[in-house]
């Protein structure tokens, strides 16, 4: 696996971590999305999501590199669909606007 250096997309004062996969497609840190949008996270958040809609990168960290999980546009959409949170909106408008 190779080891990907994160992409920092502020979305208005938050920060998400993204990364460039081997599929060129932009993706998102889940932990991150999942603690913005005021979702708690664990390794089974995601469990219900489709393979394709998430990926495991190695991150480099300060502690060394990290397997991460990122996941898609798509399941960033799916997130912020069952957020209650007033920022969920917000994000969905920054993740729109992002042309790569």
């Amino acid at each position: 696996m190779t080891t990907i250096k994160p992409n920092s997309i502020p979305f208005e004062s938050l920060n998400v971590r993204t990364a460039t996969g081997p599929d060129q497609q932009l993706w998102y840190c889940a932990k991150d999305v999942h603690s913005e949008l005021g979702i708690s996270w664990s390794g089974a958040a995601l469990n219900k999501t489709p393979a394709e809609y998430r990926t495991l990168l190695n991150m480099a960290t300060p502690k060394g590199d990290r397997a991460t999980v990122f996941i898609s546009r798509k399941a960033v959409g799916r997130l912020i669909n069952r957020s209650l949170k007033p920022i969920a909106m917000s994000i969905a408008i920054e993740v729109d606007a992002l042309v790569f």
